[in-house]
């Protein structure tokens, strides 16, 4: 089977499961999927705790028979995805892109074939992964040609610098913490020797009148100069030129890490192209929260001994700067009002000693990845489970309980910290907007200003707990635990016994919460079934003037639902 046939048949294996997890399609419990179209589809799978299959994609038949190929896949289920010809088309063009990305991502994995990919460096590793596990499209990058894709994305293994601005200070808005000056910032985002040059550049009396923000290479070349152009021409803009060290875009594509020396800051940029479900910019008012939720999360990680080992990744610094005229339009598309910001974010290797390792969770769920990582700890499978659930998931879900705090827990977002190959720290990072409140006020909740409450998101209990629910255990754990079945025989039954167990453990050592317990409802037998890719089909690909938000379907029965465990 050659490369091209591998990506199709693993997309539409991808799509098979998901698309039949958000049930749009209904295949037969022997692997048959009928279409109303006519054509059928057999497979080889197994389904797991989640309603989900696991589809082995080297077994897919088409009859009437052909290639297995992802267009082909798509307009055979068209009558099932009920969407319009434009939105069709638009999706068929992120199909074609992903792809494309897909190729290349199989072409850098099989240059590191030969090596253990849990010996590799962090950001390495974070170019070899396949990308967001629900999304059908997930390398779209609509607005990148193949030129942009050799030089800004994760898999073309390739590190570039950032341009910089100057910004006159009545025109930008900027955040910082409360140790950070400009000088120290720029101290601790460039290596010695990238700093000393870029200082040199600068007229002696700039930053009395100035403050500055880098900028990613895609978004100067293609952006800015048109929307800003004004401000270019006035002196309020200045344009400094490209400085400072190398860098590595993560999966997430707009943060980027710092390879001369990756324990400096860390960037996320503005890059505005739509990717999966949104264009990538940075909205405003998060990049100026961002500090002072930083200080919070760390002054409450700090003084509570269930949170000893989380290790807040804060965002040290923001800045923003307005695109004028589309702020003056209420309802202008989103995508007009992020377009030049820059949050700087401390990175975890500035954390690290020497026998430790971080790494996104997002990794787990590779083939033979945790395998691996768990015959390297010399430690049982039950007993790294156990390490992982009481580091990764009940701090988060303390932070629930205890201070109404939510933080969108996908693989991106939690990063595991590791010591001898096990569990040991948890990494919490990006704020921006994936961190909600619970909408009602706690005592615990007073480190939390006014302000700051009055801009965060507000849910109810049972939807502040999908952060937790659908964020890491739907997002995370649904592949993790299938993967680990797959590799090592260890059965997903055993596997959310064992967290329904921890879970329980730790009420019986917060009586006092039994009631926020119950509001949250983590081990209820049936959740809501949250779905992302419909939401796609549903509105289509025009501009909205809010990010869209995902759809539910049928419930779903709860892996963890309390009288299933016990015995």
């Amino acid at each position: 089977m050659n490369d091209w046939e591998i990506v199709n048949r693993k997309i539409v294996a991808k799509a098979l499961a998901e698309l039949s997890y958000e049930q749009i399609l209904k295949p037969s419990e022997n692997g048959v999927l009928n279409l109303s179209s006519g054509v059928n589809y057999t497979f080889k799978s197994w389904k797991t705790t989640w309603d989900f299959l696991r589809i082995d994609e080297s077994s897919l038949v088409r009859s009437p028979e052909s290639e297995i190929a992802a267009d082909q896949f798509y307009l055979d289920i068209r009558p099932e995805l009920n969407v319009s010809d434009i939105t069709f088309a638009n999706f068929l063009e992120e199909l074609h892109r992903t792809l494309y990305s897909d190729m290349q991502t199989l072409e850098r994995q099989r240059n590191f074939k030969d090596q253990n990919w849990v010996d590799l460096d962090e950001g390495v590793l974070q170019s070899l992964l396949d990308g967001h596990p629900k999304a059908l499209v997930n390398k779209g990058r609509m607005g990148w040609s193949t030129s942009d894709l050799e030089q800004f994305s994760p898999e073309s293994g390739s590190t570039f610098k950032l341009h910089w601005l100057a910004v006159r200070k009545d025109h930008i808005e900027q955040s910082l913490a409360l140790d950070m000056d400009a000088q120290t910032l720029l101290q601790r985002t460039m290596t010695p020797k990238s700093l000393h040059d870029f200082q040199q550049s600068l007229s002696e009396d700039l930053l009395k009148e100035y403050d500055l923000i880098p900028v990613h290479p895609w978004q100067w070349n293609e952006v800015i100069p048109f929307h800003y152009q004004k401000e270019l021409r006035n002196g309020t803009i200045r344009y400094l030129g490209v400085h400072g060290d190398f860098y590595r875009p993560q999966t997430s594509l707009r943060t980027l890490s710092n390879t001369q020396d990756p324990a400096k800051l860390q960037i996320k940029l503005p890059v505005s192209i739509l990717n999966t479900s949104c264009v990538r910019g940075i909205e405003g008012k998060y990049i100026l929260l961002a500090p002072a939720l930083t200080k919070i999360m760390k002054d409450l990680c700090s003084n509570d001994p269930v949170l000893s080992r989380v290790q807040v990744l804060g965002d040290e610094a923001g800045v923003f700067v307005k695109q004028t005229t589309f702020h003056s339009i209420d309802e202008a598309p989103y995508r007009y009002k992020e377009l030049l910001g820059a949050v700087w974010r401390e990175s975890p290797n500035q954390f690290l000693k020497s026998d430790e390792k971080c790494l996104l969770t997002a990794t787990l769920f590779h083939k033979g990845f945790l395998a691996s990582l768990i015959a390297r700890s010399e430690i049982s499978t039950e007993a790294w489970l156990t390490r992982y659930f009481e580091t990764i998931v009940i701090p988060l879900y303390h932070l629930q309980l205890k201070y109404g705090v939510g933080l969108v827990a996908h693989g991106q977002n939690i990063m595991i910290g590791l010591k001898n190959f096990a569990p040991n720290r948890l990494y919490l990072k990006d704020f921006q907007g994936d961190l909600r409140l619970l909408n009602q006020d706690l005592p615990e909740m007073s480190t939390f200003d006014e302000r700051t409450k009055a801009q965060l998101t507000r849910l109810p209990a049972p939807y502040l707990i999908h952060d937790l629910y659908t964020g890491h255990f739907v997002t995370v754990l649904r592949f993790v635990s299938a993967a680990l079945q797959e590799d090592t025989g260890f059965s997903e039954k055993l596997f959310y016994r064992l967290l329904n167990e921890i879970v329980r453990n730790y009420h019986t050592k917060i009586p006092e919460y039994k009631e926020r317990i119950q509001a949250l409802g983590l081990l209820q037998k049936n959740i809501p079934r949250v779905i992302v890719n419909k939401v796609r089909f549903h509105i289509g690909y025009g501009d909205n003037a809010l990010r869209p938000i995902p759809m539910t379907g049928t419930d779903l029965f709860n892996p963890l639902y309390e009288e299933s465990h016990d015995s």
